[in-house]
C-alpha cells in the first residue's frame, strides 16, 4: 500500500486537515499516530492504512470517551 497523508485522510473522511492532526494527537482515531520529537515544535504523524481502511469501510466514528472523565464528564 501507498503512503496515507493526513490530507488523504481529511479528504475521505470530509474533514479540515487541521481537526484531523488534532485527533490523532488527542488518540481518538485507531488508525493513527501522532509523535513529538523533545525540543522539536511539530509533530510526525503516522497513517496506517490497513487500519484506515478498515475504520471508512466498518462506518468508524471517533472515540470521544477518550475526551471524557469518569461519569461522562468532560475533562
Amino acid at each position: 500500500m501507498s503512503r496515507i497523508t493526513v490530507n488523504d485522510v481529511a479528504k475521505r473522511l470530509q474533514k479540515d486537515p487541521n481537526v484531523v492532526r488534532a485527533y490523532i494527537r488527542a488518540g481518538l482515531y485507531p488508525f493513527a499516530a501522532a509523535v513529538q520529537m523533545p525540543g522539536r515544535k511539530h509533530y510526525d504523524y503516522t497513517i496506517f492504512p490497513a487500519k484506515f481502511e478498515e475504520y471508512c469501510n466498518t462506518g468508524g466514528k471517533p472515540d470521544i470517551s477518550k475526551l471524557m472523565g469518569r461519569e461522562g464528564e468532560r475533562l
